[in-house]
């Protein structure tokens, strides 16, 4: 399954498109997520990166976003796929994102607007901004 999930990826299709092929089949559900997460993921390719989440004080999970060291093991296990095919397919995501505008910077992007993540309407001479957390008109938002 994760030979063939690369191979999609490699040939075009994109993260939501691999997940819909996924869910035409019996068993479990995919989503485009899940797709995404395991494309970028380094144990397919036979390393390990330790400490990306860790427990604090309080003993709550959190990701390591630079809290602590991360330790990146290479040749941890046996690969899944090889590192030729893992290298083609993060270039191939990379080429995709910036297709679309995506900066590489931690943001978020609506899957349901072309307009990255903001929908424009006018009502009544007022113009509205829709965004995932609120509307905004002129100087003030609801959420």
């Amino acid at each position: 399954m994760v030979k063939e999930i690369f191979a999609m990826s490699l040939s075009g299709m994109g993260s939501l498109m691999i997940a819909r092929k996924l869910n035409e089949r019996p068993g479990r559900r995919w989503n485009a997520k899940t797709i995404q997460d395991m494309l970028k993921n380094p144990v397919y390719k036979g390393d390990t990166l330790y400490q990306k989440p860790f427990k604090d004080e309080e003993f709550c999970r959190r990701i390591n976003h630079g809290e602590l060291d991360r330790y990146y093991n290479k040749d941890h296990h046996e690969a899944i796929i090889s590192r030729e095919i893992f290298g083609k397919t993060q270039r191939v995501i990379r080429q995709r994102a910036r297709a679309v505008g995506y900066d590489g910077e931690e943001q978020k992007r609506s899957s349901f607007c072309s307009l990255n993540g903001y929908f424009i309407a006018e009502i009544s001479g007022s113009i509205f901004l829709l965004t995932a957390k609120a509307w905004i008109s002129g100087t003030q938002s609801a959420t």
